[in-house]
């Protein structure tokens, strides 16, 4: 008994502890480590593992440690999205909010928060036996990874490309191909190898535009940046974010716990998420649903097959993307393992919503579909998934609608546009004359590669696993059914003509996901039955799924090659010289910008929501905007730059009128000398990328 009695006090005390420790972490991020910025998670580290064993013990303290400890992280980041995105929708994010919300954990604090089974799994894997074979290709796979990264940071540049791969060496794919033949190669063969392992070849796969552009590429980034630093300076922002609150509130969040900037947050946030839970759960899941260990482990890589081109950088979408394919994965897991808690199926859901509409609510919809399947009867069963299906149809188009209703930045009409028919339907294979002929008709038809390997899946499943496959199945027509009633019926007036696909394009992509776990059973038989016929069967195999995961990798990422040219320009170190050059210059007087959206994201990163003229910003953003227009009519040989340029003074009552000229636009040569006759001022940055005319 009294013994007892001092463990009780023991475990009280070491509560009380954490729970003092939270507080304090939480205080002293919130308040006092911003001079520290630039030091990674110093202190944030311990605040984010703690509150995540706090929920992990408290919520799911059945689960096996380690499986509590995800589950944990998973709600704990949940709730900072969600919490923080409420306060930024209807208050404010002051730091007394951000303390508040950071302090919640240790209202669930239990006295017995620790468990020691992972800790001593991890000692007695770390302690296991494993032949030399292992421990090389162990060592093969890091160095390997470790070329890798090094050739990407090589391609590191402050020029302004339309690709990463134009400024990378060819030789990355066959080291890219290798590291995931080893990866396979150890899973299959060496099923003490942990999950982990895996993910710095996830973070390089998903992490190379960070590498290749310093100064940052794209245009949405850009955006989302300059308003996370007014939220960071102000604690909110007008009009308030319907759309992105999660996402904004969680960087802002994570500024102050972490220290680091919130560009640094932005950037990596994305790949933080990857990492830390995608492995993960596909592992937790498969794990529970499959015999064999090795086959887990395997799941992991798989996740490269699935077009993954949303998530290659930190945005709204894609960080909704993430609690997506999470939630996918554990409404697979609750229909095989009712250990799970059909409460925790809506985490991941209620986070993407948060983060992004566009795909929340579809996902959102599916689970909470899947929850009313299991606790109906089941003559009722077909009811529900037809309401699934009306919903699929009705709530995108209406959550537009209101968003229309709210803003007239987000107004939108009802149409019918039956080429996105046959956009989606297109098959492409081209006639093989070079290597990318090859590449292109594999990445372009890789969904059908993808159907047919979850077909062989659900062929060969059990009959309780085709059961849950068939939910995800639903899911995927439900999704599809969503994306092609956005793309067909709607007609978004705030898009230009080639932008009128994004949305739609992104659903079609959302209904793939639902695809991974038939496609991980499909792969799964496959290297089992490969497996009993000897080791050239199973190779092949391996160097098969190797090659599509590279194809995967290449198509991922914007290109420009002798099959397709993307169009967005990467902002340079000349763009910025040109945008600094234009504030100092002009400080004082009333002046416009006539650039392309690349300066245009420059000059929002820089200096954020400086000047409006009436509804018009200065710079033209977005590509809709007036002023866009009148700089696509100043890039025009046949226009009188001198009268657009007095028009626009003389209707935004402004002194002057800026002209940016890239050196990669379309007669760039003959349009600078126009320029330069008609300017009052001309001035060239890096070594004539940019030129800068005055009017």
């Amino acid at each position: 008994m009294h013994t007892i009695q001092k463990r009780e006090a023991r475990h009280m005390g070491f509560a009380l502890s954490v729970a003092l420790a939270i507080v304090i972490l939480a205080y002293t991020t919130t308040f006092v480590t911003q001079p520290l910025a630039g030091l990674w998670s110093i202190l944030g580290a311990p605040y984010l593992f703690l509150s995540s064993l706090i929920f992990g013990r408290r919520f799911f303290g059945y689960m096996k440690s380690f499986q509590a400890f995800c589950f944990g992280s998973l709600l704990e980041i949940g709730w900072l999205i969600v919490a923080s995105g409420i306060a930024l929708l209807f208050g404010s994010l002051a730091p007394i909010v951000i303390f508040s919300i950071l302090i919640m954990p240790i209202f669930f604090l239990r006295t017995d928060i620790v468990g020691g089974s992972f800790f001593a799994a991890v000692i007695s894997r770390a302690r296991t036996h494993r032949p030399f074979s292992h421990y090389l290709l162990l060592a093969s796979i890091v160095v390997f990874m470790i070329m890798l990264f090094l050739f990407l940071t090589y391609g590191r540049h402050e020029i302004s490309s339309v690709s990463p791969w134009q400024h990378l060496s060819s030789i990355l794919f066959p080291i890219y191909f290798t590291c995931i033949i080893t990866a396979l190669t150890l899973a299959i063969y060496y099923r003490r190898l942990a999950w982990y392992y895996v993910t710095p070849l996830l973070l390089l796969s998903v992490g190379v535009l960070p590498l290749v552009y310093p100064l940052g590429f794209g245009f949405d980034p850009f955006v989302h940046k300059a308003t996370e630093h007014l939220i960071v300076q102000f604690g909110h922002i007008e009009p308030r974010p319907y759309f992105y609150s999660g996402y904004y509130g969680l960087v802002t969040v994570l500024h102050y716990v972490s220290g680091l900037s919130v560009n640094s947050v932005d950037t990596y946030l994305l790949m933080a998420l990857l990492a830390l839970f995608v492995p993960a759960f596909i592992f937790i899941a498969f794990r529970q649903l499959l015999q064999e260990r090795y086959l887990a482990l395997l799941a992991t890589p798989l996740f490269l097959l699935i077009p993954y081109g949303d998530l290659i950088q930190s945005t709204p979408q894609s960080a909704s993307f993430v609690f997506a394919l999470i939630s996918i994965i554990l409404v697979f897991l609750r229909s095989r393992w009712p250990l799970l808690p059909a409460w925790s199926t809506l985490i991941a859901p209620v986070t993407a919503l948060m983060l992004h509409p566009l795909s929340g609510i579809p996902i959102l919809l599916f689970a909470l579909c899947a929850l009313a399947r299991e606790h109906t009867a089941r003559n009722s069963a077909k009811l529900v998934i037809a309401l699934y299906f009306a919903l699929s149809i009705l709530a995108l188009p209406c959550a537009f609608m209101l968003a229309g209703g709210l803003s007239s930045d987000f107004s939108l009409s009802l149409g019918f546009n039956a080429a996105v028919l046959e956009r989606v339907a297109h098959v492409a294979i081209y006639r093989f004359a070079t290597l990318y002929d090859l590449v292109y008709t594999i990445g372009n038809n890789m969904i059908y590669v993808l159907v047919l390997f979850s077909l062989i899946g659900y062929w060969t499943a059990t009959d309780d696993m085709k059961k849950a496959l068939r939910l995800l199945y639903i899911g995927c027509a439900g999704t599809a059914l969503t994306a092609l009633t956005v793309a067909v019926v709607l007609q978004f007036n705030f898009a230009t003509s080639s932008e009128q696909f994004i949305f739609g394009g992104r659903l079609f992509r959302l209904a793939i996901y639902f695809l991974l776990p038939a496609v991980i059973l499909g792969i799964s038989e496959c290297i089992k039955r490969a497996r009993r016929k000897g080791a050239i069967s199973i190779f092949s195999l391996i160097f098969l799924i190797s090659a599509l995961v590279t194809i995967s990798w290449y198509m991922a990422y914007p290109r420009f090659d002798t099959r397709e040219q993307s169009k967005g320009y990467s902002p340079s170190a000349a763009d910025f010289e040109a945008v600094r050059f234009i504030h100092d210059d002009g400080e004082g007087t009333r002046y416009v910008v006539l650039a392309n959206q690349s300066v245009s994201a420059v000059a929002l990163q820089e200096f954020g929501f400086l000047k409006y003229y009436g509804n018009s910003f200065y710079y033209p953003i977005p590509t809709t905007s007036p002023l866009y227009h009148e700089y696509l009519r100043m890039t025009d040989l046949q226009s009188e730059p001198k009268a657009i340029s007095t028009a626009l003074k003389n209707r935004l009552n402004v002194e002057r009128v800026y002209f940016v000229l890239n050196g990669y636009w379309s007669d760039a040569e003959a349009l600078a000398l126009r320029h330069q006759q008609r300017a009052l001022t001309t001035l060239f940055f890096g070594d004539g990328q940019v030129t800068v005319f005055r009017y």
